[in-house]
């Protein structure tokens, strides 16, 4: 079975992700930004609303990353 790579991020400067992860030629993986600019929750409360929603069915590796994370190679 094909395994997927999903790069994860709780996102409130959407200019800054957009800069950092999803316009980084590096980055090929599926991308998945929590949009937290409204509630503001902590951090680890995103992450695991999207680990309690994911089918895992389908095999995956997941970086959890900061929206200013950056690949630069």
């Amino acid at each position: 079975m094909k395994q997927n790579c999903i790069f994860v991020s709780v996102v409130r400067d959407f200019a800054m992700y957009k800069k950092c992860i999803e316009g980084n030629p590096f980055v090929k993986a599926e991308l998945h930004a929590i949009d937290n600019r409204t509630e503001n929750f902590p951090i680890p409360v995103c992450y695991n609303r999207f680990l309690d929603r994911y089918d895992y069915s389908r095999d995956s590796w997941f970086v959890f990353c900061h929206e200013d994370f950056e690949l630069r190679e």
